[in-house]
């Protein structure tokens, strides 16, 4: 965005620019009332804030009246928190949908907070609310089992180590009548989760984050629940603790859940409850998924069944762009596809504990039978989803050849400033040695973050080059500008600027 004013845009040509000190008496005169609907429209899809068309209403009345006249087009929505005057703020808007959100660490000298009470009376025009809370989420579980005609999204979070068990009324809850599309339960117990999700039939995306206070959820469970959720487009089911002795007492599900709708799910947890959670489930349209295993001094992953997953995902079979990046103590591989939406299209990763076997497992998903077909053209090796990643992992030459000698037809290789100095002394390993052809055997190009004609780096690589036999393409080593191609490819000419 802009930030000296207004750049519209027509069929990619810059037709005006407005200063915004002008911007009001300009356009009052200028832009028809469709025109400045579709630059509000872009404005508030680019917004951060669920407030930002405070902005635009206080710019001239006319504006004030457009916007407030087109509220279901705009996708108006007034925050309601815990820490405002609610009722004051609601007396001065129009029947705007609410968002109502609620952080509470310390416990309340009674029922709710006074706040979080008076947007809950407003529970026609409530569209979504998130709690995160130790201490009244009892409270809030009581309050929603009145109708919410407009709620959407819900959101609920239990910070308390003693969390009290959620037993959810499908004949109560939200008035027996839910059109829920999204729905997120972190941290809190429910005994009767799979009744819940049978009644929630709309729903389109269920995150489910179980810690070691909330309670197990066997994969019989899980699949009883979501059997009925045709809609269901995104899955998550997340835990936060080691559930293998739990899931032993378990038997498997006894029938199958078909997804029609999924197309992403997300899995943390233990190799073997993904093992029995995917063999019963089909999701014949999942082209996205994310899955973190924990390893404990394991060297190898038995999944017979995520690999069958894997192998159904059509999308997953033409990857271009593979990046392993480090997020201690995670480590992640993201195959990803030249222009489908959501680019990355497998994310596999290992949080080990102790720290030292997790590149040895990684190696084990660069090989087949995980490997995706060979149409891999470029490797991205540092960084992270969080920041410039563990600056502190160590990993031994062999075990990087070990990792690089799969990706046969890479053609493109980045290294961030982190890693290039760790991977540059596997490389030159490499000269003079037997695995001297074996490893990247179709290179063309080296790019390195802050790369400089000069240094150790430069020379150790360089080295790695000039013992490459000669051909038609030789390796070109340059600088990359960034360590983020996800977001930098991915960005494309934007239509209007505010």
């Amino acid at each position: 965005m802009a930030k000296q004013g207004l750049c519209i845009f027509h069929d990619q040509h810059l037709i005006m620019t407005v200063d915004w000190r002008e911007i009001g008496e300009v356009t009052m005169d200028v832009l028809h009332d469709d025109v400045l609907l579709l630059v509000f429209d872009r404005y508030m899809a680019q917004a951060s804030r669920i407030e930002s068309w405070h902005t635009l209403v206080h710019v001239c009345r006319r504006w004030r009246s457009l916007v407030l006249g087109s509220k279901r087009h705009l996708n108006l929505r007034i925050a309601c928190t815990n820490k405002m005057r609610v009722r004051e703020k609601l007396d001065v808007w129009p029947a705007i949908p609410i968002v109502v959100s609620g952080y509470c660490d310390s416990p309340p000298r009674s029922g709710l907070d006074p706040n979080i009470e008076a947007a809950l009376e407003h529970n026609d025009r409530i569209c979504r609310i998130k709690f995160v809370s130790a201490w009244y989420l009892k409270r809030v579980f009581a309050a929603l089992e009145k109708p919410f005609p407009a709620l959407t999204d819900l959101e609920l979070w239990s910070i308390d180590d003693d969390a009290a068990p959620f037993f959810p009324n499908p004949v109560k809850f939200l008035g027996g009548s839910s059109h829920l599309r999204s729905l997120e339960l972190g941290g809190i117990p429910i005994p009767g989760l799979s009744k819940l999700l049978l009644s929630l039939t709309d729903l389109v995306e269920l995150r489910i984050d179980v810690t070691s206070e909330s309670g197990f959820l066997s994969p019989k469970e899980i699949v009883a629940g979501i059997s009925a959720l045709t809609k269901l487009k995104v899955f998550s089911l997340e835990f936060e603790y080691d559930t293998r002795e739990t899931e032993s007492q378990h038997a498997p599900p006894p029938t199958r859940a078909v997804l029609p709708a999924l197309s992403s799910f997300k899995f943390k947890g233990v190799s073997e409850y993904l093992e029995v959670l995917v063999a019963v489930i089909d999701a014949p349209q999942l082209d996205h998924m994310e899955i973190v295993f924990y390893s404990f001094n394991q060297v190898i992953f038995e999944t017979p069944q995520l690999l069958q997953l894997i192998g159904r995902i059509a999308k997953l079979q033409v990857p271009v762009k593979a990046q392993i990046g480090f997020d201690d103590p995670e480590i992640w591989l993201e195959f990803s596809s030249p222009t489908q939406a959501p680019s990355n299209v497998l994310t596999l990763g290992i949080l080990c504990i102790p720290r030292d076997p997790q590149f040895p497992c990684m190696a084990q998903f660069c090989r087949p039978p995980f490997f995706p077909l060979p149409t891999l053209e470029s490797l991205y090796i540092g960084g992270g989803r969080y920041g410039e990643g563990d600056r502190h992992y160590r990993i031994e030459n062999t075990r990087w050849l070990d990792f690089l000698e799969p990706f046969a037809t890479v053609k493109n290789l980045y290294l961030s400033k982190e890693f290039a100095p760790r991977i540059a002394p596997a490389l030159r390993q490499l000269v003079g040695g037997r695995r001297g052809t074996e490893v990247l055997p179709t290179l063309q190009n080296i790019f390195v973050e802050g790369f400089q004609p000069s240094g150790l780096v430069y020379e150790t690589i360089g080295k790695f080059v000039a013992s490459r036999p000669r051909s038609d393409h030789p390796i070109i080593i340059s600088d990359w500008a960034g360590i983020r191609p996800d977001i930098r490819q991915d960005l494309g000419d934007p239509v209007y600027l505010l």
